[in-house]
């Protein structure tokens, strides 16, 4: 009778540390999504935390790269605070290429390596955008809206209505023009400059070009 007491209790206990044990963990600060957009020829600073119960120190943390042009590994930059407390790992990347890329961070002390995220098939997926070529695209397509575009809605209005004035027929073709230069600066700038004076900027200027499209005769 003892016995089994003994054998029971000791499963009890086996089955309520495998429970309640929590091993390392690799996460965001704060459960907070990492970026998913750069821009080239940035510095960018990524940090992660992570958490071991045992405290054990941690004796490499990597962030692997993977692009078109290849693979690239990024050590840490530094370890900050307990691990068992919690330690944040930065990693510090000088500029990233052009274009798709996934990756994940590993990091590892001499009882094993943790990663994110953590399963082996899944990948921290971003993109890295150039505002050079974006303020190229912006450039063209704002004068494609205001000579090209206006043109074509004037004949499409005029054939419409031949009776009515060229005028109007003129001023809904800048308008049009207008509001689609607006619409292709906000596709590509949304999400690249989180300055609000830039976007207050940008209405101000659409502002005054229709009150001025407006005011012609």
């Amino acid at each position: 009778m003892i016995r089994r007491i003994i054998v029971l209790f000791t499963m009890i206990i086996v089955i309520t540390s495998g429970v309640f044990a929590q091993g390392a963990a690799l996460t965001t600060p704060g459960n907070q999504a990492l970026p998913n957009l750069y821009q080239t020829g940035k510095r960018y600073t990524l940090r992660l935390q992570y958490v071991d119960p045992k405290g054990d120190d941690v004796t490499k943390a990597v962030f692997h790269d993977e692009s078109r042009s290849g693979n690239i590994d990024v050590p840490m930059k530094a370890i900050d605070g307990s691990t068992a407390d919690g330690a944040s790992v930065t990693w510090e990347v000088n500029g990233f290429e052009k274009g798709d890329h996934k990756g994940f961070f590993v990091v590892t002390t001499e009882t094993g390596s943790t990663r994110y995220p953590q399963a082996p098939d899944t990948f921290y997926e971003f993109k890295v955008h150039s505002v050079v070529d974006k303020w190229i695209v912006v450039g063209v397509s704002i004068l494609l809206c205001f000579t090209l575009v206006p043109w074509v809605v004037y004949t499409v209005v005029r054939s419409m209505n031949r009776r009515g004035s060229p005028s109007s027929a003129a001023k809904v073709g800048l308008m049009v023009g207008a509001l689609g230069a607006l619409a292709m600066f906000v596709w590509q700038f949304l999400g690249i400059y989180d300055n609000p004076l830039i976007w207050i900027l940008a209405v101000v200027v659409f502002i005054v070009v229709v009150v001025g499209v407006l005011a012609r005769r």
